[in-house]
């Protein structure tokens, strides 16, 4: 149910915000040149579909007990992850701050300690809901005017001592 209302608030975004419309036109064609009209117009709708349902899966992932996590959250490609972990090697993960990924960075929270440099919403209510998660992630703000990764990695790891980090850099 979820995911239908999501996707129809993400048509709704697309509709009203023209602008914005404009600026993820121009990143799909750069990034995808060897598509055609179509296909491109497909594709950002498909990108409109899933920040609808980001939207309202993010509250999920803040507030969703451990249980019910697990139950949502399935990972791909899981093998390479667990076996740099086996292997006793330090985890980067890198994602995007948009369409959803963050609830995977929840789910991994649940089994180790992690890091998640963020930049603070706009919109208060958003900021104050992803204060309010109870998950062992400690989130870092990134510096207001600076990227997160210009945080330094070595910075993460020396003030958090965690071995596992989840690094979001903004768009």
């Amino acid at each position: 149910m979820l995911a239908g209302i999501g996707s129809a608030i993400g048509m709704l975004f697309y509709a009203l915000h023209a602008g914005r419309r404009r600026v993820v036109r121009r990143n799909i064609t750069r990034c995808f040149p060897g598509l055609t009209p179509v296909e491109h117009a497909r594709l950002i709708r498909a990108h409109y579909r899933a920040a609808g349902q980001a939207t309202l899966d993010e509250p999920v992932a803040w507030f969703s007990s451990a249980a019910r996590l697990r139950r949502l959250v399935r990972f791909r490609g899981r093998e390479h992850y667990d076996g740099a972990l086996a292997a006793g090697r330090n985890i980067i993960l890198l994602a995007p701050h948009f369409v959803g990924l963050g609830m995977g960075g929840f789910r991994l929270s649940m089994e180790r300690p992690m890091v998640s440099v963020y930049r603070n919403p706009k919109n208060e209510l958003l900021d104050a809901g992803a204060a309010g998660a109870q998950r062992s992630a400690t989130l870092l703000p990134a510096r207001p005017g600076r990227g997160a990764t210009q945080l330094g990695i070595r910075t993460i790891f020396w003030n958090t001592g965690c071995d596992l980090c989840s690094v979001a850099a903004p768009c």
